[in-house]
Parts: C-alpha cells; sequence; structure tokens
C-alpha cells in the first residue's frame, strides 16, 4: 500500500488511516522506515481532535503490536495466570491514554508512542504481581543489622523479581527499584531513611529514569517482535 496515494493525513478518513498506520508500521518494524505520518495523524486526531473513531482505530493499531510483546514476553504463562490477553491489551492501552491525557503528551516520532505504550504495559505487569504478593501488604520493610529489608520469600515476589532483575543487572539500580516498587517509597524517603546509602535524592530520580529507560528499552526494541 502506497502512502502517496491517498495524499495528506489530513484529508483521509479513519479506515484508511487506520490500515495506513498498520502499513507504516509493519514497514518500520521490518526496515526501520521512519515515514510514519498517518499514524502521527490518528495520535493528533485522538489526542487533539477527540475524535473517538480515531481514538479506538489507534487502539486497534496498537493492540496489534502490543499483542506480539505479551505473546513473546518471557514472562508469558506468569501473565496468563492473572489475567487474559485481551485484559492485558486493555489495561496497557488505558495507561498509555491516560499518560496522553493527564499529561498532555505529544510524540514526534511512532518510536516514542510505543515506547509509552511498552512502559504501561510493563508497569501493569509489575503492578499486577505486585498485588498478588504479600509484599503489598509492607509499608515500611523492618531492617537487620546490616540495614537490609526483612522478606519473606512468596513465590508472586520471587517471580517478579526475576523479572526486574532480568532487566536490571545494576545493583544499585535493583536496589532502588526495590525501595522504590516493593515498598512504595519515594526518593525523599529513601534519602530520609537510608542515608547510608543515598544522600541526594537527584541521585535517586537519576536512577529511576534509568530504570523506567531499561524496562522500555531502547528505541527500536518495542517493534523487534
Amino acid at each position: 500500500m502506497n502512502s502517496q496515494m491517498e495524499g495528506h493525513p489530513g484529508d483521509v478518513s479513519i479506515p484508511a488511516l487506520a490500515a495506513y498506520c498498520m502499513c507504516e508500521i509493519n514497514n518500520y518494524r521490518r526496515e526501520g522506515t521512519t515515514d510514519t505520518q498517518y499514524c502521527l495523524e490518528l495520535l493528533h486526531r485522538a489526542r487533539v481532535q477527540h475524535d473517538d473513531g480515531a481514538l479506538e482505530a489507534l487502539r486497534q493499531c496498537f493492540s496489534e503490536v502490543a499483542r506480539g510483546w505479551i505473546r513473546h514476553h518471557p514472562k508469558q504463562e506468569i501473565m496468563s495466570r492473572f489475567g487474559s490477553e485481551e485484559y492485558y491489551l486493555a489495561q496497557a492501552f488505558e495507561r498509555f491514554w491516560q499518560v496522553v491525557v493527564q499529561q498532555g503528551q505529544e510524540f514526534s516520532t511512532l518510536a516514542t508512542a510505543l515506547r509509552y505504550l511498552q512502559a504501561s504495559l510493563n508497569g501493569f505487569l509489575l503492578d499486577t504481581l505486585r498485588a498478588d504478593s504479600p509484599l503489598n501488604q509492607v509499608s515500611l520493610p523492618e531492617l537487620d543489622s546490616a540495614g537490609e529489608p526483612v522478606v519473606q520469600s512468596h513465590t508472586n515476589g520471587e517471580e517478579l523479581w526475576e523479572i526486574i532483575q532480568r532487566m536490571l543487572p545494576d545493583e544499585r539500580e535493583q536496589r532502588v527499584a526495590s525501595l522504590l516498587f516493593h515498598y512504595g517509597l519515594q526518593p525523599e524517603e529513601i534519602v530520609r531513611d537510608y542515608q547510608q546509602e543515598f544522600s541526594d535524592v537527584q541521585e535517586i530520580v537519576r536512577l529511576r529514569r534509568n530504570i523506567i529507560a531499561r524496562l522500555v528499552g531502547p528505541e527500536s526494541s518495542p517493534l523487534d517482535q
């Protein structure tokens, strides 16, 4: 399908936009092409023009990409215990769209939008595993003599950390991820309660940004599957 046939994206119908958007996604996955003007037009109509038809078309296009991430996820078997594929697709897109609407997020490239979508899916997966684990009952961990959190071993907690450790090879990032995600601490609380390890809120913010970047993956990773 040749995108030049339909003319300017602003003049194209929503069904045609959706068809061209899928072509752009497939071309980008195969060839790394950056001509994704029809996908960006769908985003524009849904976000700026509040077009429900464009939003639904965008959901369908992006769900096809997210479906591949779910089916090829290293923890797909674990994920299936907590919900169906359609459930994960719906929750991931809902989170993604909340970022777009509430934060006024704009995307200049399709790759950036898909990275946000993948982060939404990963975030929901982590939240789902954490919510099912008894670890979510802990507000502040007890500390042992070495200042380490005392946490009993739980199957789902171990599964969660298998995922996190796989994505975070750096031990300091793993430590911050534990305090942020397991115990729900804010950067200021980490600096206050763990002064011997961390003394700078900005370092926690930087590490959190690195953690999120690792979870999302490099620019090309959302389209690798």
